[in-house]
């Protein structure tokens, strides 16, 4: 028998399933105490159709009546589309360094489309009891390689123009495929995309929260995307 661990005190130790793992495994609640585990993260497939929300809602009490954390992970604010085929939804993707249409959002696209973004993420997840709702970075892979569309490239040269009027203007794509001789212009060009990133979820997640403010959201990060793992300016962090 494994011997018992001790529980932390002053941090939580989450333990990742689903909801029938929960639901159906003898005892589980009493052995993850043993393990030393004070909290669970939920993958968000569920409410569905065989798991109610108030299904989940009822699981979260009773979690928490036994002394754990609830969490949940899942790709909450991802734009429209996210998941179909990148010739799909064409006007919330990305164009990528080499002029290839890919699936990552075009990080400079706004619109009425971000109410239901919002409204998604309370339905599945930030409205059903859990104390955390952990957004995953799927949808944002490949931030160094994107993005230039005529909509992205417009929107970098408004910013670049106003705020460096004494600076030279320079295409993004150039930029990007030349960060080493244009050192100071890549800074800026990065910086733009942080910013619209970071405008982008400032906006979903402000509309999420005036529909629901029980649940804390947090943000999955990784040190690296796609195929340049250990980018400096990657813009997961």
């Amino acid at each position: 028998r494994i011997p018992a661990a001790r529980t932390p005190k002053k941090f939580k130790l989450l333990f990742g399933l689903d909801y029938s793992l929960w639901k159906n495994y003898p005892q589980f609640e009493k052995n993850m105490k043993h393990l030393g585990f004070n909290g669970f993260c939920f993958n968000y497939n569920i409410p569905n159709k065989v798991v109610s929300p108030d299904q989940v809602r009822e699981m979260n009490r009773e979690l928490k009546k036994a002394g754990f954390m609830t969490a949940v992970m899942g790709i909450f604010f991802a734009p429209p589309y996210y998941l179909a085929s990148p010739d799909k939804g064409r006007e919330y993707k990305s164009t990528d360094i080499d002029g290839k249409p890919v699936n990552s959002f075009d990080f400079t696209v706004r619109g009425p489309w971000m109410k239901e973004v919002s409204e998604s993420a309370v339905r599945k997840g930030l409205d059903l009891g859990f104390d955390l709702a952990v957004s995953d970075y799927e949808a944002y892979f490949g931030g160094e390689r994107i993005s230039f569309t005529p909509r992205t490239i417009a929107a970098f040269k408004e910013f670049f123009t106003k705020k460096y009027p004494g600076k030279p203007w320079i295409e993004p794509l150039e930029i990007a495929k030349n960060p080493e001789k244009y050192p100071e212009h890549h800074k800026i060009w990065v910086a733009f995309k942080c910013d619209q990133y970071a405008s982008y979820l400032e906006e979903v997640i402000g509309d999420a929260r005036k529909l629901t403010d029980k649940t804390a959201i947090g943000w999955c990060t990784i040190s690296g995307t796609s195929d340049e793992t250990i980018r400096m300016d990657n813009l997961q962090d």
